[in-house]
């Protein structure tokens, strides 16, 4: 895709994210990034085995950006699902 064509509202969702992450996402910046769902409404979904794999840093638990933006690019494709 070249910048003279338009993307799709989602696209520019998600590459937003992906340009304004760093590599390595600690759940509790999410927020800080726009992140549409609770830190805490991850933390639900990792403790279920569900959605992105989760990293250790000591006690925090990060996420892979590109983990993320997948993420989020199939959640808002199949109608948002989850919690605000």
């Amino acid at each position: 895709m070249t910048s003279q064509q338009a993307q799709s509202p989602l696209d520019a969702l998600v590459a937003d994210f992906e340009r304004e992450a760093p590599a390595m996402v600690p759940r509790e910046a999410l927020p800080r990034l726009g992140w549409p769902w609770k830190p805490t409404y991850m933390a639900n979904l990792a403790s279920m085995k569900q959605g992105p794999p989760v990293f250790r840093a000591g006690a925090r638990a990060v996420y892979r950006r590109g983990d993320l933006a997948a993420l989020l690019r199939e959640k808002l494709q199949n109608g948002g699902g989850g919690h605000a």
